[in-house]
C-alpha cells in the first residue's frame, strides 16, 4: 500500500508543467487562439496546485487574442489567487520540503506578481480606459512598497512600471503628474535614452523651467530632437512584445534545481514605418527595449538559488529522518521510501511561460487623420503587419503587437 502510494506520488511529481503548456504556446504562435484557449481553460478548471500558473497563461493568451476585457477578468482572479497563495500554511511549506516543491501550491515570483497589473494596465490602454489603467499603475506601486525586494530589483521593476504609468497621465494631458512619473522612472533607469527624451519633453511641456534647463544641458542632442511640442498633433504609441521569456529546465548538474534557458527568437527588433508610400518619404523608427524581462527572470531565479539550496538540504535531512523511523518498524522499507522520495525530488518548472522576453517601444507624433502603419522585422522588406490607424488631435493611439 505504502509502495503504491510512493509510485503514485512519483508519477505525479514527474509530470511536466512545461510539457502541458507547450501545445497552447504553439497555438499562440500560430494565431490559433480558440484552440489554445480551450486547452488552457480546461487546465484552469481542473488544476489545484497549478491553477494560478495556468490562469496567468490563460490571461496572456486572451490578451494576445485581443479579448482584453476577458483577459482582465482572468488576471483579476489570478491577482487574488496570488495573494492567497502567498499566505501558504506551514503545513504546505513543510510538504514542499518533505516531498517535491512542484507538488505544493504554486507561488508567483515577484516580477510575475507585478506583471499581472502591467498586463491589466496594457489591456486598459488598448481599451482606451485610461482611468482604470492609472488604477493599475497605483496598484503596482502599492505592491512595490509592500514587497521585500532589494534595491536592484526595485529599480528594475519600479522603473518600467513608472514609465508605463506616465503614459496614462500624459494621455490625459496631465503633464505635471506625467513629469513626476517620468522622473521617477528615469532615476531608476537613467541608461534608457527613450526615457531621457520623454523626461525632457515632459519638463518642457509642464513648464518646469528649472528642471528643463538642467536637463537640456544634460541632453543637448535630445533637446534638439524633441523640438517644439505640437498640441495639434496626436501620437502613435507602439508597445512591442518580443519573443519568449526563458523557460525553466532542470539544471544539467543537478535535476533538483531549475535554471533559465533562453528561447531562440528570429526577430529581436522591429521598425515601424508610417505613410511610406512613394513619393511620400513617411516616417521610420526602430523599437527600443524598455524592459528586459529575460534578464529579470534569469536574475530573479539566480537570487532565489541560495534559498532553494537551503530548502533542498533541509528536505534531504527530513527524508533521511523519516526513512530511519520507518526502518525501525519495517526494516528495508524506510530505505525504499527514501529512494522513492529522492527520485521524485525534481526541479519545480512551473512559471508564467507565455511572457515575452522584452517589452520595446516606438513613439511617433502624427498629424490628425488616418495613417498607414507597417511593422517590419529588422532588415526585412516584408511587413509583419500593415493596417490603418486613426490619430486624433492631442490624443494617444496605443497599439501592441507580439512576435515569437
Amino acid at each position: 500500500m505504502l509502495g503504491a502510494l510512493f509510485i503514485l506520488l512519483l508519477i505525479s511529481g514527474c509530470s511536466s508543467y512545461q510539457k502541458n503548456v507547450s501545445v497552447s504556446r504553439s497555438m499562440m504562435e500560430q494565431g490559433k487562439f480558440d484552440e489554445g484557449l480551450e486547452i488552457l481553460k480546461k487546465k484552469v478548471d481542473e488544476s489545484q496546485g497549478d491553477k494560478l500558473a495556468y490562469q496567468l497563461e490563460y490571461g496572456t493568451l486572451l490578451h494576445q487574442a485581443k479579448r482584453y476585457e476577458e483577459s482582465n477578468k482572468v488576471f483579476s482572479q489570478a491577482d487574488k489567487e496570488a495573494e492567497l497563495n502567498d499566505y501558504v500554511s506551514v503545513t504546505k511549506e513543510a510538504a514542499g520540503i518533505f516531498v517535491q516543491e512542484g507538488l505544493v501550491q504554486y507561488k508567483v515570483d515577484t516580477f510575475e506578481f507585478l506583471l499581472i497589473n502591467v498586463y491589466k494596465m496594457l489591456n486598459y490602454q488598448m481599451l482606451n480606459d485610461y482611468e482604470n489603467a492609472k488604477v493599475m499603475a497605483r496598484r503596482i506601486n502599492e505592491k512595490l512598497v509592500k514587497l521585500e525586494v532589494d534595491e536592484d530589483s526595485r529599480r528594475r521593476y519600479g522603473g518600467f512600471a513608472a514609465y508605463m504609468a506616465a503614459f496614462m497621465w500624459e494621455a490625459e494631458n496631465d503633464w505635471d503628474n506625467a513629469y513626476v512619473l517620468y522622473k521617477k522612472a528615469h532615476d531608476l533607469m537613467p541608461e534608457n535614452e527613450i526615457l531621457s527624451k520623454d523626461l525632457l519633453r515632459a519638463a518642457k511641456v509642464s513648464h518646469r523651467d528649472m528642471d528643463y534647463e538642467k536637463l537640456k544641458k544634460q541632453f543637448p542632442a535630445l533637446d534638439k530632437e524633441i523640438g517644439t511640442y505640437n498640441r495639434s498633433q496626436g501620437e502613435f504609441i507602439f508597445i512591442y512584445q518580443q519573443g519568449w521569456i526563458p523557460r525553466k529546465q532542470p539544471r544539467y548538474d543537478n535535476h533538483r534545481f531549475p535554471m533559465m534557458v533562453p528561447e531562440p527568437s528570429a526577430i529581436r527588433q522591429v521598425r515601424v514605418e508610417v505613410d511610406k508610400v512613394p513619393p511620400a518619404t513617411g516616417i521610420t523608427d526602430d523599437s527600443i527595449i524598455v524592459f528586459d524581462l529575460a534578464k529579470v527572470a534569469a536574475q530573479s531565479l539566480e537570487d532565489y538559488y541560495g534559498k532553494l539550496l537551503a530548502k533542498k538540504i533541509a528536505g534531504i535531512a527530513t527524508k533521511a529522518v523519516l526513512a530511519n523511523q520507518i526502518n525501525k518498524k519495517n526494516p528495508g522499507l524506510g530505505s525504499l521510501a527514501f529512494m522513492a522520495l529522492d527520485a521524485m525530488d525534481q526541479a519545480d518548472l512551473r512559471q508564467w511561460s507565455t511572457l515575452p522576453a522584452t517589452f520595446q517601444l516606438v513613439r511617433i507624433p502624427l498629424n490628425p487623420g488616418k495613417h498607414t502603419v507597417s511593422i517590419f522585422a529588422e532588415n526585412s522588406t516584408t511587413p509583419l503587419w500593415t493596417g490603418e490607424v486613426e490619430i486624433k488631435k492631442n490624443k494617444k493611439n496605443f497599439f501592441t503587437y507580439r512576435t515569437f
